[in-house]
């Protein structure tokens, strides 16, 4: 889904990377 790899996304902007996602 887009909304899962726009999280990813957000994620890794923020530093904490898709480990949390």
């Amino acid at each position: 889904m887009l909304i899962k790899r726009r999280a990813a996304l957000w994620a890794r902007n923020a530093g904490i990377g898709p480990k949390l996602v």
